[in-house]
């Protein structure tokens, strides 16, 4: 691995390396490519998915109770949207 620090969580905003190399052989986008953790990115297509009227907020909330993640770690517009959601 190497100490090149190539991507950024869209979570937490924390740099880590992927290889891109490996990332582009695949058919499909990797976890890896937009997030630091696999935590991190069950967080992700859950915003996704509630920002974009796929989940209501109760469905959200529900689902946000069995990802494991610390708030505090998260970018201001991550935790602007778990805000509402947890209203």
């Amino acid at each position: 691995m190497s100490d090149n620090l190539n991507h950024r969580c869209l979570i937490c905003g924390r740099r880590y390396y992927a290889c891109d190399d490996c990332l582009k052989k695949r058919s499909f986008t990797p976890w890896r490519s937009i997030t630091d953790t696999k935590e991190h990115y069950q967080l992700y297509l859950l915003l996704c998915d509630y920002r974009d009227g796929r989940l209501s907020r109760a469905e959200a909330r529900e689902k946000l109770s069995r990802i494991e993640f610390s708030p505090e770690e998260c970018l201001e517009s991550v935790r602007q949207l778990l805000n509402e959601i947890m209203e």
